[in-house]
């Protein structure tokens, strides 16, 4: 009886654990954007205590080192942004109206390049802040990050960005929201999890029941 009462608690711990702790650890490489301003990463989190590598997304924030704060994870391949700064609604981006899905799509395309090897972290991490705020001059009169944007809005419709999950600060916001492969269980994940432990409690039971008889 202990097993079951056991798995039933943590279901239901799991099931509650709707948010994540994240703490900004370092700048990845320390490289700079093209202003000299900006570390460009792609950093290091520390997602409830687990060392993954991430991309900011978004330039209206500046976070510092050592930073925490709890945040939201929506897979990058989610039906529902309510979480994340987009939202369900989506941008204007050259003229063309992209879904939050197709941006956050976008987005991933450009993580799953800046974290290779020898990638142009620079230009990279600008088309990404150039996504978010197409406006910004800086970045939209350089080159190499609009070469960068136009291929990310290409594949924003056609990039399969399955494994990447989007860290959105509880207090929208607060902190930049960042783009990093899954560090944890989506809710549904969460929910499965639970209710194989569940199912294996129950089990132990039944089997501890035969036992004795």
């Amino acid at each position: 009886m202990k097993h079951c009462i056991f798995a039933l608690f943590l279901f239901g711990a799991l099931l509650h654990a709707s948010t994540v702790d994240v703490t900004l650890l370092n700048a990845g490489n320390g490289a700079i954007d093209s202003t000299g301003r900006y570390y460009v990463g792609p950093y290091n989190l520390t997602i409830n205590g687990v060392v993954t590598p991430a991309m900011c997304m978004d330039d209206f924030v500046e976070d510092n080192l050592e930073d925490r704060w709890s945040a939201n994870v929506t897979a990058a391949n989610s039906s529902d942004f309510s979480s994340t700064y987009l939202g369900n609604g989506g941008e204007t981006l050259n003229g063309e109206f992209y879904t939050s899905a197709q941006i956050y799509n976008a987005e991933a395309y450009l993580f799953s390049l800046i974290i290779k090897p020898g990638a142009d972290q620079a230009d990279i991490q600008e088309a990404a802040w150039l996504i978010m705020d197409s406006s910004n001059p800086t970045y939209a009169s350089n080159a190499g990050v609009q070469s960068y944007f136009l291929a990310a809005t290409d594949n924003a419709k056609s990039f399969n960005s399955s494994g990447f999950s989007i860290i959105s600060d509880v207090n929208k916001f607060g902190a930049q929201e960042f783009m990093v492969t899954s560090p944890t269980p989506e809710p549904s994940t969460v929910v499965l999890l639970g209710t194989g432990l569940v199912a294996f409690g129950a089990a132990r039971l039944r089997r501890r029941k035969q036992s004795k008889a």
